[in-house]
């Protein structure tokens, strides 16, 4: 039985996050970026940006703009 392969355009291109991008990820958000600026700033998905946060140990604010 033949297998479908998936077209170039449905394959959503992934990478791995580098350990810079990792420092950049938590600075952003340290400074006061919501999580979706920083994900979006550094080219990658939000919830990348939330495992980094709790790889490296870091509170993760309530939703909204609370300050």
């Amino acid at each position: 039985m033949a297998v479908p392969v998936a077209s170039a355009s449905s394959v959503t291109a992934s990478r791995r996050v580098l350990e810079k991008d990792k420092d950049r990820i938590v600075q952003l958000y340290q400074s006061g970026q919501t999580s979706l600026e920083v994900a979006e700033e550094v080219g990658v998905a939000k919830s990348t940006v939330l495992r980094v946060l709790h790889e490296r140990g870091i509170p993760i604010r309530p939703w909204g703009r609370h300050r």
